[in-house]
């Protein structure tokens, strides 16, 4: 749903442009979203479920293996600031747009829709 979302409004502001430009607009947007939102979350948490190991499997051949023992405690704090380093950059990115976004209201530069008589609605600056 986030995505659809996002797909519309990244088209609804690419609307003067070709439909080639267009195309190009989504998957960059969707190309971002994935290496943005899916890639860092299993490399992020996988990292952490590593620090907590206590004890490793040994190969015969000298290498490791799994884990076989976490630290519970540990691993739990490791997932909470995984979790809440995402949140605040999450955060920080949200005030980023909102602040963008209202710099280009006050300036003027942000087009305005307003309703007509007739029921439809225009674009003004």
């Amino acid at each position: 749903m986030i995505r659809f979302s996002l797909v519309v409004r990244a088209m609804s502001e690419a609307h003067d442009c070709t439909f080639e430009m267009q195309q190009i607009v989504i998957i960059l947007l969707l190309l971002m979203l994935f290496v943005l939102g899916a890639v860092p979350g299993p490399v992020l948490f996988g990292f952490a479920m590593d620090h907590s190991c206590v004890l490793w499997e040994k190969q015969c051949d000298g290498s490791t293996g799994s884990c076989l023992f976490y630290d519970n405690h540990y691993m739990a704090w490791l997932l909470l600031a995984v979790c809440v380093a995402c949140k605040v950059l999450v955060i920080l990115c949200g005030l980023v747009a909102w602040r963008t976004y209202t710099g280009k209201q006050r300036k003027g530069t942000l087009p305005i829709s307003t309703p007509t008589n007739d029921g439809s609605w225009s674009n003004r600056k």
